[in-house]
């Protein structure tokens, strides 16, 4: 490739130069004040200001995509991601020198313009993709998108992309206690806010049974939960013992004599986060968890679990009906599996409750799947009830954009990054690229690669790359070369992987007399131009003109 001796300066060149080496020292990063220090590393997101001294065309702003590239028209894309601003105006400078004697370059952020698209999920008032500013912390995107009492704030998610999940204690933020997270977002991270699990349940012989949660900061008792939650005992209570089941089903026995009358207060246990404490009487049986409506019910005789689960409404969608337990008076318990009993019919489930048992239907653990990219409705999918959990359903039901590139769909696992071609599932029945999604996944589905045809065509502008495309093919997609075209003075013009380019000049003249030009497969990021009749030689300024005429490269740096 030979390289441009282009100078945008004639005459007093000496002096124009030490004028830069000043502006250079005044505007370079490490000379100003800079709100950030110069080890932070830049991000998609991130809006780029590009000063190149006499280069007004070059100088400008450029947003940082998600690939971590900015693009610029003169020179292709620059990988940026993770570099320092010094690291990046290096890079910058070494590229602008294959067209710019001496360019003398600066780089800065334009903190305002700049941003951070997140994810959040959970139990939020507003799930999906928010847009925050530059400088952004998690507590920012929780505002964005909205708690409620059902939010768990003391353990909430964060995924920054390719790392491992961390859990931030935030619970502050309903408390005066300070909160010690100031760390700011990255592009892309994932923010999942679970629910709420710290409530207690008082059951059975009580004056008001009922869920409530638990005060921050507060140590709740079973006198406290008797005294203030449930408003002390009914008549009709065993005062003999009450039964404290834990969240993990371990069971153990209150002797409320002991504490009530003779002020044993070893008896009086500190509850925790999802304890149920049940008082019971005699000759009655209670329905507790993931049920409608909780219950506690007479009952003379033995009765079945059908019977107890047909008293309480039913269960709820967030019911892990394998994991269910009967928990006797004494404490001792045993597994039911309520899906094989209430959804297969297996009656050996339907086991007899005493009275003074305990039907436990505990929480299950929520399953989600984030589908994100192109595709109309990204967002979170809750997979738990779906039998069949293949990436092409849940993409399909994201509704896929014209410009969805089904062949590059990625599943991002646990550090891993799994590719599946669903066009070839869907074209050529090849079901081993279907695969299997899990809880946690995120789904991408990125937009297919392009590239531009520009000059004496009928619509200059970008078009889909296709595999096998040639040089015809890119010119019949932008209606073909108008009649003051020179068909002897078609160029291309590639960036290589190391950054440098190429340039291949061909030649149409002879399709008149329907001989196709020699045969040249076309790849993304190509840059095709047709000449028009007299043009000057300067391939590189009759490219960088034809882009500015579009509109200033703003149709290309997407």
């Amino acid at each position: 490739m030979k390289r441009s001796r282009y100078s945008p300066m004639k005459g007093n060149y000496w002096l124009a130069a030490g004028w830069v080496a000043v502006l250079s020292i005044l505007l370079s990063p490490t000379g100003a004040a800079q709100l950030l220090g110069p080890e932070y590393r830049l991000s998609p997101g991130d809006v780029v200001v590009v000063q190149v001294f006499g280069e007004q065309g070059i100088s400008g702003e450029y947003p940082i995509g998600p690939a971590g590239t900015i693009t610029v028209a003169q020179i292709g894309q620059v990988y940026v991601r993770d570099m320092t601003l010094a690291e990046a105006q290096d890079e910058l400078t070494e590229r602008l020198g294959e067209l710019l004697r001496f360019p003398h370059v600066v780089l800065s952020i334009n903190e305002m313009a700049s941003s951070r698209k997140v994810y959040v999920s959970g139990y939020v008032e507003k799930q999906g993709p928010l847009l925050l500013p530059f400088g952004a912390t998690v507590i920012d995107a929780l505002s964005g998108a909205g708690t409620n009492d059902r939010s768990d704030l003391g353990r909430v998610r964060i995924t920054h992309p390719g790392q491992s999940p961390e859990t931030l204690d935030l619970s502050g933020l309903r408390t005066e206690q300070p909160i010690d997270v100031a760390e700011r977002l990255q592009y892309g991270d994932v923010i999942y806010v679970p629910k709420v699990q710290d409530k207690i349940t008082v059951l059975g012989q009580v004056n008001k049974p009922g869920t409530v949660h638990l005060p921050v900061g507060e140590k709740v008792t079973v006198l406290d939960a008797l005294s203030r939650v449930a408003e002390g005992l009914s008549p009709g209570a065993d005062r003999s013992s009450a039964l404290l089941i834990r969240k993990d089903n371990q069971t153990k026995v209150i002797d409320l004599n002991q504490l009530l009358k003779h002020g044993d207060m070893t008896q009086n246990e500190t509850l925790q986060a999802g304890d149920v404490l049940v008082v019971h009487e005699a000759a009655h049986t209670s329905v507790v968890g993931e049920v409608t409506q909780p219950a506690t019910f007479r009952s003379g005789e033995p009765v079945t679990v059908l019977e107890v689960i047909a008293q309480t409404g039913g269960f709820t969608p967030e019911a892990a009906l394998e994991e269910a337990q009967v928990v006797s008076a004494a404490g001792e318990s045993r597994p039911v599996d309520l899906k094989a009993l209430w959804e297969e019919g297996d009656l050996t489930q339907n086991l007899l409750l005493s009275p003074g048992d305990i039907l436990v239907v505990p929480e299950a653990e929520p399953e989600t799947v984030m589908v994100v990219g192109a595709v109309e409705n990204p967002g979170v999918l809750n997979i738990a009830h779906q039998k069949e959990r293949d990436v092409l359903r849940l993409v399909t039901l994201s509704g896929p954009t014209p410009i969805a590139d089904l062949r590059r769909t990625t599943i991002y696992r646990d550090g891993q990054q799994i590719v599946a071609n669903l066009q070839a599932a869907m074209d050529e029945g090849k079901l081993d690229e279907n695969v299997e999604v899990k809880p946690g996944d995120v789904v991408m589905v990125p937009e297919k690669e392009t590239l531009y045809v520009l000059g004496a065509v009928g619509q200059q502008g970008k078009v889909l790359w296709e595999p096998d495309m040639e040089v015809l093919d890119a010119l019949a997609l932008t209606g073909g070369i108008i009649p003051d075209a020179d068909p002897n003075n078609v160029n291309l013009v590639r960036t290589r992987p190391d950054g440098t380019w190429e340039h291949v000049k061909l030649s149409v003249d002879k399709l008149d007399e329907g001989i196709p030009p020699e045969p040249l497969e076309l790849k993304p990021g190509d840059i095709l131009y047709v000449a028009r009749r007299g043009a000057r030689p300067n391939i590189l300024a009759l490219i960088r003109n034809a882009l500015w005429s579009l509109g200033a490269v703003m149709s290309i740096l997407d």
